[in-house]
C-alpha cells in the first residue's frame, strides 16, 4: 500500500545491466529487503575534463591538470615552446601525442591548452576547444590497451559516440 511503481529501481536495473552489472534482491518478510549491486571491477569513476582535438573527444583525468588557457606557442630551435606563469614550457599539440606518426598539425594565434602536470614538470597541451569537466565512467579496453600508448580506457558519451581517456602524463614524457 506504501510502495511506488518501481520506475527508479527499473532505472538502476538499466544501468547495472549496461555496465555488465547483476542486482540481487533478498527478501525476509517482517525483517526487510536487502538489494545487492555487483559492477565489474573493471569499471572507474572519476572526474574527467573533455576535449576536442582533430575531430575526436577525448577525456582526461583532472588530477593531471593543474589548469586550463588560452596559450600563443612559438618556435624555438624546431621545439615548440610557451611561456605560462613565468615558466618557459614545452608545448604539444593532442592530435600530434595521439596520432604517432600522422601529419603534423599546427596552428598560430591563441589557442585553448591543458596545462598538465608531469611529475614535477609541466607541459602546455594545445586542443581545439574545451567541452567541460563531468563525472564519467571509465571502461577498460581489456586485451587492446597494452597497444594503444597513452590510453587509459574508454568513456560512453551520449549518441553512441566514444571517447578515449589521455594519460597526458605517459604521452609527453619526461621534458
Amino acid at each position: 500500500g506504501i510502495s511506488g511503481r518501481g520506475v527508479g529501481l527499473d532505472a538502476v536495473a538499466a544501468v547495472v545491466a549496461e555496465l555488465g552489472g547483476e542486482i540481487r534482491v533478498e527478501t525476509e518478510t517482517g525483517r526487510g529487503t536487502i538489494f545487492t549491486l555487483e559492477l565489474p571491477t573493471t569499471l572507474v569513476v572519476l572526474s574527467a575534463f573533455l576535449v576536442e582535438a582533430g575531430g575526436w573527444t577525448y577525456a582526461v583525468d583532472v588530477n593531471q591538470l593543474v589548469e586550463l588557457g588560452l596559450v600563443e606557442p612559438e618556435s624555438r630551435d624546431g621545439r615548440r615552446r610557451v611561456r605560462w606563469r613565468d615558466a618557459e614550457l614545452a608545448y604539444h599539440e593532442l592530435v600530434d601525442l595521439v596520432r604517432a606518426g600522422g601529419d603534423p598539425w599546427r596552428r598560430e594565434g591563441r589557442v585553448p591548452c591543458l596545462i598538465a602536470r608531469n611529475g614535477s614538470a609541466q607541459a602546455v597541451i594545445a586542443v581545439d576547444r574545451f567541452l567541460g569537466e563531468r563525472d564519467v565512467i571509465v571502461k577498460s579496453l581489456g586485451r587492446y590497451a597494452p597497444s594503444l600508448r597513452g590510453v587509459g580506457g574508454a568513456i560512453d558519451l551520449e549518441d553512441d559516440r566514444i571517447a578515449l581517456l589521455i594519460d597526458l602524463p605517459s604521452l609527453i614524457g619526461e621534458e
